[in-house]
């Protein structure tokens, strides 16, 4: 993996990416915030979404 500054990590169950579209994740990941409100707003867009399915972030910063 190329590492480029201030990249960021997502790993997500299909409850996040099944119910979020892709853009939708970009746009949230991309703000500037801590990395642990990245992935609670991940959270709440799937739950917004309908949230069927378990529901599993982890936005790492590198």
């Amino acid at each position: 993996m190329k590492r480029v500054a201030c990249s960021r990590l997502l790993l997500t169950s299909d409850g996040i990416h099944d119910e979020v579209n892709f853009e939708a994740i970009a746009l949230l990941l991309k703000r500037e915030t801590t990395v642990a409100e990245r992935a609670i707003s991940l959270v709440e867009a799937a739950l917004q979404a309908g949230g069927r399915d378990n529901i599993t972030v982890v936005v790492g910063e590198l």
